[in-house]
């Protein structure tokens, strides 16, 4: 009797974990805990999970191609693929002689910035017009209390009014 994970057990049935998991909680499949992680019995497996008998191999296999054959088409491979890397190395060669080329006329013509003295920084742009600032209001005055009497004069005084 071998016990084995559920892991094991969905490598051996050829089953996922969930479909042994979704088979031991309906009662199909019974397991037993060790450590709290479900064991199964392959007996057990092999019972709730049979396996498909597999085809036995036919004693007329089909002919192996001609070595011959196999090496001539092998070798027609390799020169198609030698001759594409030749032309990818010719194109690689052509791309590299025209940037140069490019290179020299760049330097040639010295790019420099050719803007003329009244065109301004932005590239021509007109400039932006400015903002006016906004006028702040004045502040009021604060308003002026008559004391009445001696209360109210040590009132203002001590509010800082007077």
């Amino acid at each position: 009797m071998a016990v084995v994970g559920i892991i094991e057990a969905s490598r051996l049935t050829g089953r996922s974990r969930q479909t042994i998991w979704r088979a031991t909680k309906a009662g199909k499949v019974s397991c037993t805990r060790v450590d709290g992680l479900p064991r199964y019995d392959t007996a057990e497996l092999l019972r709730a999970f049979p396996t498909k008998p597999t085809a036995a191999p036919t004693p007329e296999a089909p002919a192996a191609p001609e070595a011959g054959a196999l090496v001539a088409e092998l070798r027609d491979r390799l020169a198609s693929v030698e001759a594409d890397k030749a032309q990818l190395r010719a194109d690689l060669e052509a791309e590299r002689e025209e940037r140069r080329r490019l290179l020299a006329v760049i330097e040639r013509l010295q790019l420099t910035d050719q803007r003329t003295k009244d065109t301004p920084k932005g590239g021509g742009k007109t400039p932006r017009r400015e903002r006016r600032p906004t006028p702040k209001p004045e502040p009021k005055p604060a308003p002026i209390v008559q004391p009445v009497g001696v209360f109210d004069v040590l009132a203002a005084m001590l509010r800082g009014r007077r």
